[in-house]
């Protein structure tokens, strides 16, 4: 996986003691929440995210994750991750990461989210304003 995109948003993820599986290396599903990490930040930067403790009626749905790992992530360390737009449609969007550490790739990945009607349980059009600052 080669991911073209232009970073809009850099998050720094602190890698803990307790994210080693039995190998001595982060296991996949850490690096799988740091992903997450980074996006709900990014979500809630651009205010496309809101956790005020009441049940949504629309938002975000994650149908897609796809992560290639480059090389073995070590504890102590800490990663930089970018995230950005690798493509917005009329119901979904796909955002890109590449994860660094020490300026070296250690991860790439895409997460594919559709934008869902939870009240009708089906697949909603993105308004408009979060495809617009999606794109920015």
């Amino acid at each position: 996986m080669s991911l073209s995109f232009k970073p809009s948003f850099y998050y720094n993820q602190i890698v803990v003691w307790g994210d080693q599986d039995a190998f001595g290396h982060v296991n996949n599903v850490a690096v799988a929440r740091y992903f997450e990490n980074a996006r709900a930040e990014y979500f809630t930067k651009m205010k496309i995210w809101e956790n005020n403790g009441q049940n949504l009626t629309k938002g975000m749905v994650l149908t897609n994750l796809v992560l290639d790992y480059r090389k073995q992530i070590k504890y102590p360390s800490s990663l930089e991750i970018a995230l950005g737009s690798l493509g917005v449609s009329s119901r979904k969007f796909i955002i890109g990461c590449s994860m660094s550490c020490e300026s070296l790739v250690v991860v790439e990945g895409s997460a594919e989210l559709i934008w869902f009607d939870f009240i009708k349980q089906k697949p909603s059009i993105l308004p408009e304003e979060i495809k617009i600052a999606l794109l920015s």
